[in-house]
């Protein structure tokens, strides 16, 4: 019986290392710049709702474009309701959530966000995987502004840990 029992464990452990053999790691390490529509809301205190277009180059990926969006909230700089849409040159995308926090200063507006890759299509399909940006923006530069609208460029770093089947 005992015997039996570290066979069927031994089996376990073999089919789990062969499953984990099977998925590649990738890792794709990109820098993007665009610009991103605030909206600033009637008060002070009421959530920023941004919407970020962005193009980027990473080994790996090559040129990519950049869609985001994310609720900024301005009295705790938290980030939170982040998803991103990552599509290459050829069409193949990257989509996934995230949360974080910002930081806002006269000069410098910056934020760290991190969270899950939850979809892909074409070499992505059935991704998982992790997200971190790093990003800043000068709101003092030649921001845009109509209304409660306000429109800003930005440049950030985006690292992507990617198990791919």
């Amino acid at each position: 019986m005992f015997f039996h029992a570290m066979r069927a464990a031994g089996l376990v452990a073999v089919s789990a290392l062969v499953a984990l053999a099977g998925e590649r790691q990738v890792s794709l390490q990109g820098v993007e710049s665009g610009q991103y529509i605030g909206n600033l809301g009637a008060l002070p205190t009421d959530p920023i709702i941004t919407n970020d277009f962005a193009e980027g180059i990473a080994p790996r990926l090559g040129k990519y474009t950049l869609v985001a969006r994310e609720v900024i909230n301005p009295v705790t700089h938290e980030i939170s309701e982040g998803a991103f849409v990552i599509t290459a040159a050829n069409g193949d995308t990257v989509l996934g959530t995230y949360t974080g926090t910002a930081s806002f200063e006269p000069t410098r507006i910056t934020w760290i966000v991190d969270g899950p890759v939850v979809s892909g299509t074409g070499r992505f399909a059935k991704a998982t995987g992790t997200v971190h940006i790093t990003g800043s923006s000068n709101p003092s530069a030649p921001c845009q502004g109509v209304a409660q609208l306000v429109v800003c460029g930005f440049t950030e770093t985006t690292a992507i840990e990617l198990a791919l089947p």
